[in-house]
């Protein structure tokens, strides 16, 4: 028997039955999953694990679960097992310690897992989710490289800055002929330092002002222990929506450092534009109360470009639309042809952008004075302009206040 459900999809409720559901997702699941009994001896594992392990499945059947792990931690782990025995629970392991993994191979590899009892007949078992943290750790470790190259940076920077101011000044008291060109000199660096400064100050209040949120949520949640699940929900929503922004900005940084140690050198792949435009839709607008506030008119359905390009314009571009917008999530996303070339356009009825600051839109680190004390660097609109001429392509933005924002790219076909 089918039916419609609310979103106008046909389901065949003959493919809901509860154990196809827990195979299906046993079997594809990304994380890897491992069954145990009581005594740690490994019951089942699904494709996944056997993947991240690098083990055929018979090689693990009945085998204790500690030789997923370093030869040095398993005594350790079989104390854990007795431990965790007499008194079961769901519970993450090793909270806020490094775990660790060893493949088949002898690869040792971080992760973290979580334990569940579960109860099948007469038969207690474990069900173990593990996930692999190595590019996590390796995301962490280049992060960590790029914060230390742009420290040395800024010293640097600040190191040529105040022996210039030096030579500047000596420059002023022995040579009063060449008065002008140190006055311009001077005027140059004043600028620098105004950047420099607007950088920092605008980059500290992006960090600590979501982490002061973060931070100040975490305590509450441990008071609300035994409290209402609504106060619980409200400041995971606040730690979740804080994350993203940081997550954002951390992106915008990345881009921005990637943009100037590398160049922009763009890969040209025939792309699926519907699907790709589908898809960051679908994920921006979960963050509107009204999902009917985005429509799309797809025409041009394909194009060569560089997907990941593309994919930086339409984020940045559609999540300024809903950004800006405020209570009024009327966006537009369309794309069609004019004459040999395809444009992309994204529409809102949001607050708009001063005409006066129009053009300098573009520049890094600047916001328009009515978008203030909306959360953001200045820096996507500048990258977003980057990408669009190393595509050959050209931006164009027509705003007007209180009336909304038309973004418009044209792209050669």
């Amino acid at each position: 028997m089918s039916q419609e459900n609310e979103n106008g999809l046909i389901l065949d409720e003959s493919l809901f039955d509860e154990r196809s559901i827990c195979e299906a997702i046993f079997k594809h699941s990304a994380e890897a999953i491992v069954i145990t009994d009581v005594v740690g001896k490994i019951v089942h594992v699904n494709p996944s694990l056997l993947r991240l392990f690098g083990y055929f499945q018979y090689e693990l059947a009945m085998q204790p679960i500690h030789v997923l792990l370093p030869p040095n931690l398993r005594a350790q782990h079989e104390k854990h097992i007795e431990s965790y025995s007499v008194q079961p629970k769901a519970r993450s392991m090793g909270e806020g310690k490094v775990l660790f993994g060893q493949k088949k191979d002898g690869t040792i590899f971080p992760l973290s897992a979580s334990l569940s009892p579960a109860q099948v007949g007469k038969n207690k078992l474990v069900v173990g989710l593990i996930i692999d943290l190595t590019e996590l750790q390796d995301a962490q470790n280049e992060l960590k490289e790029v914060n230390n190259s742009l420290e040395n940076k800024i010293l640097e920077r600040t190191e040529a800055l105040q022996q210039s101011l030096s030579e500047l000044q000596r420059a002023k008291e022995s040579l009063e002929l060449e008065r002008e060109k140190t006055l311009q000199a001077l005027a140059k660096e004043k600028e620098l330092n105004e950047l420099k400064s607007k950088f920092i100050t605008t980059a500290s209040h992006e960090f600590k002002t979501p982490l002061s949120t973060i931070l100040s949520s975490l305590n509450l949640l441990e008071k609300y222990e035994n409290g209402g699940d609504g106060r619980k929900t409200k400041h995971f929503s606040r730690i979740k929506n804080n994350i993203q922004h940081l997550d954002g900005l951390l992106n915008e940084l990345l881009s921005l450092e990637k943009i100037q140690t590398m160049g922009l050198n763009p890969v040209l792949e025939k792309v699926d534009l519907k699907r790709l435009i589908e898809r960051i839709s679908f994920e921006l607008q979960q963050s509107l109360t009204d999902k009917s506030g985005l429509d799309l008119e797809i025409s041009v359905l394909e194009a060569s470009t560089d997907a990941s390009f593309l994919e930086y314009i339409l984020v940045n571009l559609i999540g300024n639309a809903i950004k800006y917008s405020l209570n009024v999530p009327e966006i537009k996303v369309c794309t069609f042809f004019l004459n040999d070339q395809w444009i992309l356009e994204i529409s809102d009825k949001g607050m708009g952008i001063p005409s006066a600051e129009l053009s300098n839109i573009f520049e890094r680190f600047y916001r328009a004075k009515n978008a203030e004390n909306i959360k953001g660097t200045g820096l996507g609109l500048s990258i977003v302009k980057q990408y669009v001429d190393a595509l050959n392509g050209v931006i164009e933005i027509e705003s007007e206040i209180n009336v909304g924002t038309t973004v418009r790219i044209k792209f050669p076909y």
